[in-house]
């Protein structure tokens, strides 16, 4: 009896009616759409509240770790004199930035200018002084509160902590004094520049004044009478720019007069580093020989 073997056929229909099944069951279907979207919100929830239990489960653990020997859980606080520490160190920060601007506002002070931009630049200049001043007391008050004998109330623990409290005093002072010269520096370099361009333009004024009256004298009597008020004009407005400059160089020299207290209490301070140094090595000096 005459037949056909279709076995090949029949497995090759089968393996591809499961693959066309099986990319219908990956594809998503338009009308389930809203159902996935909620089951992939349910997921974030989930991860969202996985997240936020480890998170407790981290800091539960960083209280543990920072309950005291007793056993009574106590909320972790830094030390008053850490916090003082950090304020100085903030201070001089801010002292940084706000040298390089007034570095940047003298040289736009000093620029020759034919418009009355000068009267501001010098309120900016006093106004950025008066905070940088500012800066160098909160510093010094700062660093002052470090070795306080009573720290928030309470007396320094030991010897131990007076040396740790010490040795970071005098290493903040140090970067103080550091940027208190630049201060100095800056200021002292700005007035003696401010200085020669007040007496610079007052001899030119006069130079100038000066040869415009010799021009002009041989001229009609109209003529001279018109120069003359032109000079006088000239003469009241050169004395009133030599005052204000004078009160600008007053403000300055004020200004570094004004710190020469909180200078000199930084560099004492440096100057104990210094000393605690030296016993360091005459001690270290000493030890030696007798090591032989």
């Amino acid at each position: 009896m005459a037949h056909r073997d279709l076995t090949t056929r029949f497995h090759e229909r089968r393996a591809n009616l499961r693959k066309r099944n099986l990319r219908f069951q990956l594809r998503p279907r338009i009308d389930n759409a809203p159902f996935l979207g909620a089951l992939f919100l349910s997921k974030q929830v989930a991860k969202r509240a996985a997240d936020t239990k480890t998170h407790a489960m981290e800091k539960a653990l960083l209280q543990d770790a920072n309950e005291s020997p007793d056993g009574d859980p106590s909320e972790f606080h830094k030390p008053e004199w850490i916090r003082f520490a950090e304020n100085a160190d903030e201070a001089i920060r801010l002292l940084h930035a706000k040298l390089e601007y007034l570095q940047l506002m003298h040289t736009r002070r000093l620029m020759i200018r034919f418009d009355d931009s000068e009267a501001q630049h010098e309120r900016e200049i006093n106004q950025l002084t008066e905070e940088i001043t500012a800066l160098f007391h909160t510093a010094d008050r700062a660093l002052k509160k470090i070795t306080s004998a009573f720290v928030g109330g309470e007396p320094s623990a030991s010897p131990a902590d007076r040396l740790v409290r010490l040795n970071t005093q005098r290493a903040i002072a140090s970067r103080l004094q550091e940027i208190s010269m630049q201060f100095r520096s800056r200021q002292r370099e700005y007035l003696q520049r401010l200085q020669l361009q007040k007496f610079g333009s007052e001899i030119f004024d006069v130079d100038a004044m000066e040869n415009g009256a010799a021009g002009s004298g041989f001229q009609g009597e109209r003529s001279f009478g018109y120069n003359s008020g032109v000079t006088a004009f000239a003469i009241d407005r050169a004395e009133l720019d030599i005052r204000a400059r004078d009160v600008e160089i007053q403000r300055i020299a004020k200004s570094i007069a004004t710190l020469a207290t909180v200078f000199k209490e930084v560099a004492e301070m440096v100057i104990d580093q210094g000393t605690l140094i030296d016993r360091i090595d005459y001690n270290m000096e000493q030890v030696q020989p007798r090591l032989h």
